[in-house]
């Protein structure tokens, strides 16, 4: 019988959303120009992946705790509305459905016959960090979310081959000094390439909280003329730290989807 604990299997939440530097790679040596903050980010707008439905399969690996946990997840999107999770631990085998919305989320576990309803405050307490529906819908799609209102960018400079918005002031040379926006509670610096400018990677420091939040793409693939990340990273440094593989497949976009949801009345309530 196959046993997966709760708090494992809700990691994956922040998948859909749910290394502090982004890729050292580049397929080649360019000189980039510098670019000022309102340019980048209107690129960065203007190449967002937009749709409104979405549909995919999944294979992700999760650590946490130094224990390791493979899945296969089936993910259905309506923008801004709803976000259907499918999760089989095994092949064959459905352990988990998840329908999260933009006030709560809904766990129903087909293998101990038991369901969870819960708002988002629940996820936070669970995992120190303040998921929002509108983060893990950016988490899926390669788009930028802005972690609170201190963290929209002001600031933008090149490094290592890449584009990066910051929502410091200083410049890159002046960024390990130790008068660096002291007073400052939220930090957040996003890559982006300057082939395309989606989103290489985004790290995120709440230093009231003591979390730091990674994220990286890769492999960014055309559908229907958007680009796609079929790879992502996700690490969680906290008191609770965990790290997400992701590999996409069979992404589909723009059709209608159907998100069932419907508890047994013999399945367990748990709070």
């Amino acid at each position: 019988m196959i046993r997966i604990s709760t708090l494992s299997i809700l990691s994956l939440i922040l998948i859909v959303v749910v290394s502090c530097h982004p890729y050292k790679k580049i397929a080649k040596s360019v000189i980039l120009e510098e670019q000022n903050p309102q340019f980048l980010i209107q690129k960065l707008n203007e190449n967002e992946f937009l749709c409104n439905w979405l549909s995919c399969k999944a294979s992700v690996d999760v650590i946490r705790n130094n224990e390791e946990f493979n899945f296969s997840v089936s993910i259905r999107m309506r923008t801004d509305s709803a976000i259907w999770l499918y999760i089989s631990p095994a092949l064959g085998l459905e352990g988990f459905r998840v329908l999260i919305t933009k006030d709560s989320v809904r766990m129903m576990d087909k293998i101990n016959k038991r369901f969870w309803a819960n708002d988002f405050k629940y996820l936070y307490k669970l995992f120190d960090i303040p998921v929002t529906f509108d983060m893990l819908q950016s988490v899926v799609l390669g788009n930028y979310f802005s972690y609170q209102d201190e963290t929209k960018p002001r600031s933008s400079y090149v490094d290592n081959q890449y584009y990066l918005l910051s929502n410091l002031v200083r410049k890159k040379k002046l960024r390990s000094e130790e008068d660096v926006d002291l007073n400052k509670k939220f930090i957040q610096d996003v890559w982006l390439s300057p082939e395309n400018y989606r989103i290489a990677a985004s790290v995120t420091e709440d230093k009231k909280a003591k979390i730091n939040f990674e994220l990286r793409y890769s492999d960014f693939r055309l559908v229907e003329n958007h680009l796609f990340p079929y790879h992502s990273n996700i690490k969680l440094k906290s008191d609770k730290p965990f790290r997400i593989s992701i590999e996409y497949s069979k992404v589909a976009i723009n059709k209608p989807l159907e998100f069932p949801f419907n508890v047994p009345s013999a399945y367990e309530k748990i709070h």
